[in-house]
């Protein structure tokens, strides 16, 4: 335990000197500061990576943004392996890349549509990712087109399997009966239209001419 508790003291201090860099206006400590940052947040231990995303995402809110956009495609990556392997858990690193999405979104374009492809691919971009989460709060140009495209492009029956898992998604979120073989029981409104818009999305783009 007192073993443990140094090294986290050692991260956070670390973690601090690092973010206090990002402020200077030395080019060469902004430039190291960030990979330095990363490497702790993404370290093989896990006890030094969760103390690291900690101390981290306690001052996100207050990071000067600049110095992390030529490193958005890192972070995005990290979410879109966290969404492979955690469907159903947030990503740790979202706090910094949902202020990339508000702040900075033209350095997430790119790497977000990558993220999409990679996980769409896999039928795993569903409501709950971290990166369905950043595609909704990123303002865009032309991006849904490039995503209903994206969507048509895919193998059909994983478009199927992924369009049939944001809909039993919705259906749990509001409490309603999935029983096989029983009709959709207490289901209000807004259910019956997110229903909607999700077989209607999938005909457009699986079945419309």
């Amino acid at each position: 335990e007192p073993i443990a508790e140094c090294v986290k003291c050692a991260i956070s201090i670390s973690i601090s000197n690092y973010i206090r860099a990002l402020s200077q206006n030395d080019k060469t400590a902004k430039e190291c500061a960030v990979p330095r940052i990363l490497a702790l947040l993404t370290s093989s231990d896990a006890k030094i990576a969760r103390s690291a995303i900690g101390v981290f995402n306690e001052s996100t809110n207050s990071l000067p943004l600049d110095p992390f956009v030529p490193w958005a495609y890192r972070f995005m990556s990290l979410a879109a392996e966290h969404d492979e392997k955690h469907q159903n858990e947030e990503c740790k690193l979202q706090p910094i890349l949902m202020r990339l999405a508000r702040e900075k979104p033209s350095s997430l374009q790119s790497p977000l549509r990558f993220a999409i492809e990679r996980l769409k691919d896999r039928g795993l971009f569903t409501r709950t990712s971290t990166t369905y989460q950043l595609y909704k709060e990123c303002p865009n140009q032309g991006f849904d087109a490039f995503v209903i495209a994206l969507q048509g492009l895919q193998e059909p029956a994983l478009r199927l399997n992924s369009a049939l898992r944001e809909l039993r998604e919705v259906l749990n979120e509001n409490g309603t009966s999935t029983r096989r073989g029983s009709c959709i029981q207490g289901a209000n409104e807004y259910t019956l239209r997110a229903a909607k818009r999700i077989w209607s999305q999938l005909y457009e783009e699986l079945l419309a001419p």
